[in-house]
């Protein structure tokens, strides 16, 4: 199964926006996380929004980020 395969879709700046989010309420939600694994299956998933994930997945680390549901 490839990444047109996937029954999870993404929207184009959805990594963006959910960053944004994330950053402004220091939570991420159930919503957010699914979109999240949406973008990380998708192969074609632009570096810059790959390390936007891994910045916020740190955070969920560090504590700075609660995952919420």
């Amino acid at each position: 199964m490839d990444a047109t395969d996937s029954p999870l879709t993404l929207l184009p700046g959805s990594v963006g926006a959910i960053l944004a989010e994330a950053s402004e309420s220091k939570c991420l939600t159930k919503a957010d996380r699914y979109g999240l694994m949406a973008a990380i299956f998708d192969e074609r998933l632009p570096e810059e929004e790959r390390q936007a994930v891994n910045r916020l997945l740190y955070g969920v680390l560090r504590g700075r980020i609660k995952v919420i549901d």
